[in-house]
């Protein structure tokens, strides 16, 4: 049921984990969700107050709430982030590399500083709504943008877009 969970010294999910009914999580320390872990947000609040890293063959299921990653998030290995409606809320640097594969669905993304796109990363936008308001948007080697019907918003200061693999198509 609703209710408030503060999390200190955890570091990493080793299993699988549903958060539900309004429920706010807050992750105090480093927190990595990796070796095939499963992480659902079907309503609620995760707030990951330290660096965040999806690796491995994490997973991490986005149906309805708020994902908040406040300090810098990065998604490598094969891990994959699943969203089909909610909202993420960057508010670090984010990088996407490895074979991460990051899915928007119809969600709200906000990236807040800059986002790197390498290796064989891949954001695939969807039908979602994505806010740049930080710096850059770099995409590396292989790493590609896959807009579909989304709709990009930048708002604040300049913004460098560089690299290839779809950026274009913004």
């Amino acid at each position: 049921n609703a209710g408030v969970l503060n999390i200190y010294g955890v570091s990493s999910l080793g299993g699988n984990l549903t958060i539900d009914h309004a429920a706010v999580v807050n992750l105090h320390n480093n927190f990595t969700i990796g070796n095939s872990s499963n992480l659902n947000l079907i309503d609620g609040t995760v707030n990951f107050l330290g660096n965040a890293v999806l690796s491995g063959e994490g997973i991490f299921n986005v149906t309805g709430g708020k994902v908040i990653f406040a300090a810098n998030s990065t998604f490598n290995g094969s891990g994959q982030f699943n969203m089909s409606s909610g909202e993420i809320n960057f508010t670090g640097n984010s990088t996407f590399s490895g074979s991460s594969v990051f899915n928007a669905g119809q969600g709200q993304v906000y990236f807040g500083e800059n986002v790197t796109l390498s290796g064989s990363g891949i954001v695939n936008a969807q039908e979602s709504t994505i806010i740049m308001d930080g710096a850059t948007w770099a995409m590396i080697g292989g790493a590609e943008f896959n807009p579909g019907t989304s709709t990009v918003v930048f708002s604040g200061n300049t913004h460098l877009i560089s690299g290839a693999g779809g950026i274009n198509q913004i």
